[in-house]
């Protein structure tokens, strides 16, 4: 009876007015009228025009249909989650199809999010509000006051009293192992499940605060039996049983999207006296601002290593468990079923340490994994059906509590999401590393739940198509914006190498630049964004942490301008509105970076039954130049790639809030210097708003290539007198032993004369083999290349500063914590935050893992090269160098090779990202097999000698191989 009151209470609280039931899908007219958006929240600056109010109410009438409009829709999607909640009787079971709004930065989206919450909360119904990061969520919460809204907390360091005085209590989120709970999240583990269930701490709370379950109490007792640990000794867990349940029990829940779980995203009351469960319901989830669609997964061979060490304790004590199962003399029904389970496990063993030996084989030489793939997927089906596998984590993977160190042992968990990857041709391998991709928990929920709501300034293509295919609806919200945009072409501005001895003295060139000749040309007030670099490395003391704090407010103090950077000024920042913008550079990413972003968003598309194309990892050029930096020549990530640069300089531009500058107002200044400068690039941004309507060059930059007459001959002549193929490359490291220079066009231009006049035959495309990596020829050309090197950002070497950003940084979190020699791991999401020492002048390099240790590959075999056939083969002898100036070629090479192999081992990114497993990129090998730095000053001499014996050298191949360094 009770139970039957209770619904019916239900029923009659969620009950919708006969109108709004008759509206079905279409859009009505929301709950509570949209709130009245200040246009001019900025913070008032000199010089700054101030408009009449005339013209703020002018653009308020404007502005308005198109904010009912967003706020009509919105209103609509959540009475529709109200009608399904009463129709299943309080329990969320359809609406699964999500809903989009995209809205013009600035136009008011997070605070249309009010008059929903504050409906649910009217009508009793709970819902939860991810964003980025806890700022915004405070933001939330502050809006949301008077509905009782909760922003969630994660674990803290347990509150500490007065040394000798009282105790104090601890908090609700206090938590006593929060260096292993992250470490046990970078190894993909959840740890509530797999660390907290082994932790002590979380023990002993079981003993406090658990008095219903007695199994779980059992449990707890016998833990601290069997560690010999007495639990009076052991302060007890608050997190999981007093800062979490409160949390979760909260109606309104606002919380970083990273927090993101299913206990989350149900609802549940539960009887005070009794602890049962008295109403469950699904949360409305309104998801505020861009979302990763999956995180990626990095499986070394060490963690392989790992695994099988772990197998063969697993065996040992199978063979105990079979042993004692089968001593019973009336076995019981369970008892049975899990000696059935243990004989299964235990006939596995082989299978799966021959399994991972192959594997870890295969990553650690960098050999495809090929048929392997098929025994993994095989191999994880069978331990799930024989028991090995609970809740995605395999009895290897389990993370163990170590008594002796008070510590716990924490192996990665990725073969569950490793064989789905294998299964569904999404798993990436590169450079020792295999890549897995685990789709978001947001992103799982709104495909497998619905009851999703995304609101994005700038949702991508990638976000729209999911969206869609799921049968859920977009609703655009768009304005003009008041600003008149100039791109300002002939220099990329790219970050550069933050490596070089030179880079600080360039970053200063570059600070002065934009004091000099950028902020002068727009008119007052101005706001600025550039890279983090150039602001930390022209401090004297770079290394500080807070080095770019520092430049920033010293620009600020001397030229009143505030100055930002990308990764942290050009999202969520809201004080800059009413300013003229100017963007120096943009976040330009490296083709490993490129591979693994769009690996990440293609992972959860399959994932999600959404077909993409794999990445042949064809770019159009080697290196960035005067003409742009290079791009895929796929067509479909090509479009990807350009739609996510888009984004970033429309969120960028949105700082100024222009959708809210009054149009009888003097528009907005948006100058973008540098970036990406195609055609291609312009359309995009106006998907976005973003529309270009001057260009200008940029006053220091020189019109026009550098072009050395006759170099690019020469070199051809050289090429072709050794046998070699003509190419780009080749004609690059001919002019490295001509001592001569020429830009990348005029090698291009003359390179496609030839071939159209039939003089060099057409250009073919060597593809890598699918058992072994054929090594590419990596030359270029002397150090005063226009187009190749690094040289002063002096007016007269403009295009250098195209070359300069081989490694482009990609935007993140805020705080730097790479030191100067930390390399970077071979992940688009760790492009920032490399784990792994430099490893010149140590020969002994490190493979990712809970062991320092190098799994070889399970044969011996080295590679020679026969330069005259121009093919890698596995039995030719190696080509001997026949005079010194072969060795100084070869010489010259590898430094070119390690050079650019380095590039990708950035020290120091504009911002990390989010920090993932172990695991890194290895650095480039020298001819000794050790990791190693080559000898530029010896490389630099020898190309000072005499180039007359080049002819005799056979440096270059049809397939642009180069010399084994």
């Amino acid at each position: 009876m009770a139970r039957r009151e209770a619904r019916c209470s239900l029923q009659g609280v969620i009950a919708m007015p006969a109108a709004a039931q008759a509206a079905g899908v279409a859009v009505a007219a929301p709950a509570v009228p949209p709130p009245r958006i200040s246009i001019h929240q900025q913070q008032q600056v000199k010089d700054m025009a101030t408009p009449t109010q005339t013209q703020i109410a002018r653009r308020i009438a404007e502005l308005q249909p198109t904010r009912a409009a967003m706020a009509a829709a919105m209103s609509s999607y959540f009475q529709q989650h109200t009608r399904k909640i009463a129709e299943i009787d309080g329990v969320r079971e359809a609406n699964k199809k999500a809903f989009g709004v995209v809205a013009t930065v600035g136009l008011g989206k997070s605070h249309g999010v009010m008059p929903i919450a504050e409906a649910a909360h009217a009508q009793g119904l709970p819902i939860v509000i991810l964003v980025p990061n806890h700022k915004l969520a405070w933001e939330h919460a502050e809006r949301l006051a008077h509905l009782g809204a909760v922003v969630y907390r994660g674990r803290r360091e347990p509150a500490a009293g007065e040394p000798n005085g009282p105790p104090v209590d601890p908090g609700p989120h206090a938590c006593y192992r929060l260096v292993q709970v992250s470490k046990a999240g970078d190894q993909n583990h959840r740890p509530a499940q797999g660390l907290c269930s082994k932790c002590p701490n979380g023990m002993a709370a079981v003993l406090q605060y658990v008095t219903r379950d007695e199994l779980r109490r059992q449990r707890a007792e016998q833990f601290f039996k069997t560690s010999g640990i007495n639990p009076a000794t052991v302060p007890p867990c608050q997190f999981l049983y007093k800062g979490l349940p409160d949390q979760l029990a909260a109606p309104i829940l606002v919380a970083p999207v990273q927090a993101f779980s299913e206990a989350m995203a149900m609802w549940r009351e539960v009887d005070p006296e009794t602890s049962f469960l008295t109403r469950e319901t699904q949360r409305l989830v309104i998801v505020d601002e861009h979302i990763p669609m999956a995180a990626e997964v990095e499986v070394g061979a060490g963690d392989i290593q790992v695994w099988r060490n772990r197998v063969d304790g697993m065996a040992e004590r199978l063979d105990r468990q079979i042993e004692f199962l089968q001593g019973k003399n009336a076995p019981t029904q369970a008892e049975t079923e899990e000696l059935e389970q243990a004989r299964a496990m235990r006939a596995l063993t082989p299978e799966i340490d021959a399994t991972f030996r192959a594997l870890a084989s295969k990553i650690a030489g960098d050999i495809p994994i090929g048929v392997d793939a098929g025994r993994i997927i095989k191999l994880q089906k069978s331990v799930v059906k024989a028991g090995g596998s609970v809740a995605g984590t395999a009895t290897w993977e389990k993370i163990g509590y170590q008594r002796d160190e008070d510590d716990f042992f924490i192996p990665l968990r990725a073969l569950v999401t490793l064989a789905r990857n294998l299964a569904a041709g999404s798993a990436r391998q590169e450079k020792g590393v295999l890549f897995a991709y685990e789709t978001s928990p947001v992103i799982e929920w709104a495909r497998d739940k619905g009851s999703v709501m995304f609101l994005d300034a700038t949702m991508s293509q990638s976000m729209r198509r999911f969206i869609e295919a799921k049968g859920g609806t977009i609703h655009n919200a768009t304005a003009d914006q008041n600003m008149r945009v100039t791109r300002v072409t002939g220099r990329l501005y790219s970050r550069g190498d933050v490596r070089k001895d030179d880079y600080p003295a360039k970053a200063r060139a570059r600070m002065d630049d934009i004091r000099q000749n950028i902020v002068p040309r727009l008119d007052s007030p101005v706001a600025i964004i550039t890279h983090k670099a150039y602001l930390k490395y022209s401090q004297e003391a770079h290394q500080a942490d807070d080095a770019a704090e520092v430049a920033a407010q010293a620009f600020e103090s001397a030229t009143g301008i505030p100055i930002g950077w990308f990764g942290k000024h050009d999202r969520g920042l809201d004080s800059w509105g009413g300013r003229n913008i100017a963007l120096v550079g943009m976040p330009l990413l490296s083709k490993e970076s490129i591979a693994g972003a769009y690996a990440c968003t293609r992972a959860a598309m399959i994932d999600c039954g959404i077909p993409m194309p794999e990445w042949d990892q064809v770019m159009d050029k080697e290196k960035a130049d005067a003409d742009g930096p290079p791009m895929p020549v796929m067509p479909e990530v090509r479009a990807w790639l350009v739609d996510e640069y888009a984004q970033g300089v429309a969120q960028a531009v949105g700082r100024n809030r222009a959708v809210n500058h009054p149009r009888g107002c003097k528009p907005l200044q948006v100058h973008l210097w540098g970036g990406l400068q195609t055609a291609e690039m312009d359309a995009a941004m106006r998907c976005y708003g973003i529309v270009v309507h001057d260009r200008m060059r940029n006053p220091n930059s020189a019109p026009g290539p550098k072009v050395d007459v006759g170099a690019v001959d020469e070199a051809i002549e050289m090429v072709l007198a050794t046998g070699g193929a003509v190419s780009e490359r080749s004609v690059r490291g001919a002019l490295v032993g001509l001592q001569r220079s020429a830009s990348t066009e005029s090698i291009r231009a003359r390179i496609r004369d030839m071939r159209a006049s039939g003089a060099i035959p057409a250009a073919t495309r060597v593809k890598r083999s699918d058992a072994a990596d054929t090594a590419e020829s990596v030359c270029a050309a002397h150090s005063d290349n226009y187009a190749e090197s690094v040289a002063s950002i002096a007016p007269e070497a403009d295009a250098e500063d195209a070359s300069a950003h081989t490694e482009p940084q990609k935007q993140g979190q805020e705080k730097i914590t790479r030191s100067e020699d930390a390399t970077a791991p071979n992940s688009y999401k760790e492009t920032n935050s490399g784990n792994s020492a430099q490893c010149c002048g140590n020969p002994n390099p490190q493979t990712q893992g809970q062991e320092k240790i190098f799994l070889a590959p399970a044969f011996d075999f080295d590679f020679a090269f026969d330069f005259s056939a121009g093919a890698a083969t596995l039995d030719s002898p190696r080509l001997q160098p026949d005079d010194e100036i072969a060795d100084m070629l070869a010489e010259v090479a590898a430094q070119i090779e390690a050079d650019l192999a380095r590039e990708d081992d950035d020290p120091d990114p504009d911002e990390p990202g989010p920090k993932g497993p172990s695991g890194g990129r290895r650095e480039p090998r020298g001819r000794d097999g050790c990791d190693r730095c080559p000898d530029i000053a010896a490389a630099a001499s020898a190309a000072q000698r005499t180039s007359a014996a080049l002819a005799h050298i056979s440096y270059n191949n049809p397939g642009d191989g180069a010399p084994p360094s």
